[in-house]
């Protein structure tokens, strides 16, 4: 019996078939890939959340700290990140975090998490840089407490828009034509239109840009700053 041989212009047809489907395929993929680290990435962020009311409830009522004694940050704070498990490699530099609890899509290739992850401080004690009382945030299902950041492990308003304003714009993770990246919100999800949050009540969500970028340099003309407004101050923020 005669054995079926392919021709070679079938063969370029399969060939061609299978380009057209992994094609179709790949977009795909990449979304799930995406989502999933995005997912990851949110996860994260619900340790931190639940973490910092952890912490609270150790220490008084009090967040952790933005700053502490010898010029550490929150993200170097010991305590804390017993609170969320994390073990650091060597105490004497806290700041770098295990890769599997940093932004996957971080652009970063250090894993110090200053370039990963920021926390809110507008509205705090010590103008700024000091903690939040918790019995004083008036809205904590919507206030930030951390979210994704470039540089300085910090997050502030004039950091937040990615259309640009004052000179600051962060369109993904890129700074603006201040060129100075720090307290900039890093959006890296969804094509770098999205931005993972936790929040003060414990939970954590991804939001889109136009959801954290304020509007106008008087926060009483714009609602969207009454995510960076833990206390709620009379006159900063439309709630």
């Amino acid at each position: 019996m005669q054995k079926m041989k392919f021709t070679l212009i079938e063969l370029l047809v399969v060939i061609a078939i299978i380009a057209i489907l992994a094609s179709m395929l790949m977009p795909a993929l990449g979304k799930a890939r995406d989502k999933a680290r995005t997912i990851q990435c949110l996860g994260n962020m619900k340790t931190m959340a639940t973490g910092g009311l952890g912490y609270a409830n150790a220490y008084n009522d009090t967040w952790v700290s933005f700053s502490q004694p010898g010029n550490l940050r929150w993200h170097q704070n010991l305590a804390f990140l017993s609170m969320l498990g994390i073990k650091v490699s060597n105490p004497a530099y806290p700041e770098y975090w295990p890769r599997s609890f940093l932004c996957p899509l971080t652009t970063s290739v250090s894993t110090n998490a200053t370039y990963t992850y920021g926390m809110n401080r507008e509205g705090s004690s010590g103008g700024g840089w000091g903690s939040y009382k918790l019995n004083r945030i008036k809205f904590p299902t919507i206030a930030i407490a951390f979210t994704e950041a470039r540089n300085g492990a910090t997050a502030m308003y004039y950091g937040s828009s990615p259309t640009g304003a004052s000179g600051y714009w962060t369109v993904g993770e890129y700074a603006g034509a201040a060129g100075d990246s720090t307290e900039c919100v890093a959006y890296r999800h969804t094509s770098k239109r999205d931005v993972n949050a936790a929040f003060f009540d414990g939970h954590a969500a991804t939001m889109m840009n136009n959801q954290l970028s304020w509007k106008n340099e008087v926060w009483g003309k714009h609602t969207v700053g009454k995510y960076w407004n833990p206390y709620g101050v009379a006159g900063v923020a439309d709630y």
